[in-house]
């Protein structure tokens, strides 16, 4: 539980980093995945947009009959997900 609060607790912190690297798009490909039923997330904000605002490459998969928490409610999809966006990625 520790873990989850403090990312939570991190809020600030991390969106007072976004302001200070607005203009410094991430550089590397971004899958970005959320619950299309999740009323904070996928109905509340155009996710791709705000992934496209911070990263030059963004992919976004909104997950259907899923809420908050994809990678438990439709690990299936979330794991063919990642295996697509990683298919050919070499180190």
């Amino acid at each position: 539980m520790r873990f989850a609060f403090n990312d939570y607790r991190a809020g600030p912190l991390d969106l007072q980093q976004d302001v200070e690297d607005a203009d410094d798009l991430i550089e590397c490909p971004v899958l970005a995945i959320w619950g299309a039923d999740f009323e904070l997330v996928g109905q509340a904000f155009d996710v791709i947009g705000v992934w496209k605002s911070m990263a030059k490459n963004v992919r976004g998969v909104a997950i259907p009959r899923c809420g908050h928490l994809p990678q438990e409610e439709q690990p299936e999809r979330v794991n063919q997900e990642l295996r697509d966006f990683l298919n050919g990625w070499r180190d």
